[in-house]
C-alpha cells in the first residue's frame, strides 16, 4: 500500500494543526516583558473558566463542556495569528449560550491578569484592558442572568478587579 505525504504533513505541525498553538505569539500590538503564546493563553482560559463553573456551581457535564472550549475557543488562529476580534471569522460551533459566556468572561479575566502582570507599555494600556474586561461583563449579564445574586461580583472581587 503507498501512503501519500502530502505537503501540509511534512510542514511543522503539519499532521496535527492544534500542536502549531505553541508557537503562534499572542500581543503582536501590546509591547510584554514576555511572550505569551496561543497554547498558554487557551490553557489558562480554560482553567480560569474551571474556576467560573466552580464558583458558578454549574453540574460537571456542563463544566466538561465549558472547558473543552475554552481550549479551543481561539482555534482559528492556530493559521490566522492573533487578531483582534472584530477582525476574527470565528468557526460555528454549537455550544450552549451560558457556556459561551463563561468562556468570553474567562478570555477577558486572562487577557486583563497577563496585561497586570506582563505589559511594559503604559498605564494607558492596562486601563484598555480593564475597559475591555468590564464591556464584556456588561455584554454577557443577559447570559448570566440564572446565576444566583452577587456570583460576578464574588468573582471579580477574588480576582481583585
Amino acid at each position: 500500500m503507498k501512503v501519500e505525504v502530502t505537503d501540509d504533513f511534512k510542514a511543522p505541525f503539519g499532521a496535527i494543526p492544534a500542536l502549531r498553538a505553541s508557537i503562534v505569539p499572542r500581543w503582536s500590538i501590546i509591547k510584554t516583558t514576555r511572550p505569551q503564546s496561543l497554547a498558554e493563553h487557551n490553557y489558562n482560559v480554560s482553567m480560569i473558566t474551571k474556576y467560573l463553573c466552580t464558583a458558578m456551581a454549574m453540574v460537571p457535564a456542563m463544566t466538561q463542556e465549558a472547558v473543552m472550549y475554552a481550549l479551543t475557543h481561539d482555534y482559528e488562529e492556530i493559521y490566522t495569528g492573533d487578531i483582534p476580534s472584530p477582525a476574527k471569522i470565528k468557526e460555528k460551533r454549537e455550544v450552549k449560550k451560558v457556556t459561551e459566556a463563561v468562556v468570553k468572561l474567562a478570555d477577558a479575566l486572562e487577557a486583563w491578569l497577563f496585561i497586570q502582570h506582563n505589559c511594559a507599555d503604559s498605564d494607558e494600556v492596562r486601563m484598555w484592558v480593564q475597559d475591555s474586561l468590564h464591556i464584556t461583563i456588561t455584554n454577557l449579564s443577559d447570559s448570566m442572568t440564572s446565576l444566583p445574586n452577587g456570583t460576578i461580583t464574588k468573582i471579580l472581587s477574588s480576582c481583585a478587579i
